[in-house]
């Protein structure tokens, strides 16, 4: 019997991230998984630092150049960092992270260029 195809098989990343967007519209952004807090703690226990993507802070994006994930918050010509995005920022830059503010699509690309420059 021929294995069946993954639903998202053959999706680009834009219509996949389309799918994500409708599932969080349509489910909510607080459907959890239940057996999320006890994994999360086992993690904090190791050392790990974990980030829930809903709270509030979390960068606009989750960018993958390779095998290395970078994150890109989004603002406005004008926007200022809110205190816990300003947090996040802090945080991800003690780790040596890739954490970039961009306002545009030049800055995006720029971004990107830095990132690729890191390695």
């Amino acid at each position: 019997m021929p294995a069946r195809p993954s639903p998202d098989e053959g999706i680009t990343p834009l219509q996949m991230e389309q799918k994500t967007v409708t599932k969080r519209t349509v489910r909510g952004w607080d459907s959890r998984d239940s057996n999320e807090p006890a994994i999360r703690a086992v993690l904090h226990k190791a050392g790990v630092q974990t980030f829930n993507p809903t709270a509030k802070g979390f960068p606009d994006l989750v960018c993958l150049t390779g095998h290395v994930l970078w994150l890109m918050e989004i603002k406005s010509a004008k926007g200022v960092l809110t205190k816990e995005q300003a947090a996040f920022r802090d945080t991800m830059m003690r780790a040596n992270s890739g954490y970039y503010v961009v306002r545009d699509p030049d800055q995006a690309l720029d971004a990107l260029k830095m990132e690729l420059a890191r390695r």
